[in-house]
């Protein structure tokens, strides 16, 4: 459930950051011939690579937490009985 919750929040992040560049990329295009505007591929690209490089590693970080706080969890179970 909490994985689920920040890996919809890292996808949100990224999403806005593609959108965004997207948007900026078909804005700041220059007038191509017969006055048609030409996006701004460049922008567009990067912003593409860099929103999707968030959500891989937004995702794969919130997973790397709640696994090691699913292992802390267990490892604490299995000792705690073996002390007393």
């Amino acid at each position: 459930m909490v994985y689920t919750l920040w890996s919809i929040i890292w996808i949100i992040i990224g999403a806005v950051i593609i959108i965004g560049g997207i948007y900026y990329g078909y804005i700041s295009g220059t007038y191509g011939l017969f006055g048609i505007r030409e996006p701004n591929w460049g922008i567009i690209l990067t912003a593409g690579i860099i929103g999707y490089i968030i959500i891989s590693l937004g995702t794969i970080a919130a997973l790397f937490k709640i696994l090691a706080e699913i292992t802390a969890e267990e490892v604490e179970k299995r000792v705690k009985p073996s002390v007393s």
